[in-house]
């Protein structure tokens, strides 16, 4: 589901399901078999972004020798917006409309790493696209101009039109941003919530009364004084609102 405002939910498509087994982050991950499955995310004005954009997502290819889309918005004879995807010669690349042609085109020296979770990003910050692989910049391009608008959905493990370049494999995690998210190399890792837990309370007082997480980790904060929203991580299980600033707790797993 979309969990941003805009609530653009996304329908499964062909044996596309959700599975429990693998998964980088909270319950389960997106699992496709390379035959037809994908998610259709439905058109929409904020797709066509004016400016900077991230589009990333966490990749567990199951193999190398064909080429596996990530994310698409390509209908092939039309509407050819971008495709961020790993080649049949196992490496990670994109391909994005900006001024009428695929003017970005930035292919990963390096092999992609089959049957692990890898972390894959493209970055737009209104002068340089940068592709990155588990937050390592693997290549750049400087169009000139911002990305197409087009009229298509969008499809996750698969190339956009619903039957070309179809991924083998899971997906977790895909974020759609309309903004550049990084301006360098980054650790994928930092902020992301460790394990699957439950809250005796979903969010603490600031009166000092505590909420016990059942698992270690990193959970995300938020400052009432003064609306600040960050990362705390903790290293026992019991999280209490006396710290500075009396924050509020919310469990990401």
């Amino acid at each position: 589901n979309d969990e941003s405002a805009t609530a653009n939910n996304g329908t499964l498509n062909g044996n596309a399901a959700f599975d429990a087994s693998v998964k980088k982050l909270g319950s389960h991950s997106l699992t496709l078999d390379g035959a037809g499955d994908y998610v259709n995310l439905p058109d929409h004005a904020d797709y066509d972004v004016a400016g900077s954009y991230t589009w990333e997502a966490w990749v567990y290819r199951n193999a190398a020798g064909s080429d596996d889309v990530i994310l698409g918005r390509d209908q092939i004879s039309s509407n050819r917006i971008f495709i961020l995807y790993v080649t049949s010669a196992n490496k990670l690349s994109y391909l994005g409309r900006h001024g009428g042609a695929f003017n970005v085109n930035i292919t990963d020296a390096g092999d992609f790493s089959n049957t692990q979770w890898v972390h894959v990003a493209i970055n737009w910050d209104g002068t340089t696209a940068t592709l990155y692989k588990d937050g390592i910049s693997v290549g750049t391009s400087t169009p000139g101009s911002n990305l197409d608008a087009g009229t298509n959905p969008i499809q996750v493990g698969m190339q956009g039109d619903g039957s070309t370049n179809p991924m083998d494999g899971r997906i977790d995690e895909v974020r759609l941003s309309k903004t550049n998210r990084y301006t360098g190399n980054f650790n994928p890792d930092a902020g992301t919530p460790r394990g699957n837990g439950t809250w005796s309370s979903n969010v603490i007082d600031t009166a000092g009364a505590n909420a016990t997480w059942n698992r270690i980790g990193i959970v995300k904060t938020y400052t009432p004084a003064s609306g600040d929203i960050g990362w705390s991580i903790r290293t026992s299980d019991t999280l209490f609102a006396a710290d500075a600033g009396s924050p509020s707790y919310t469990a990401l797993g």
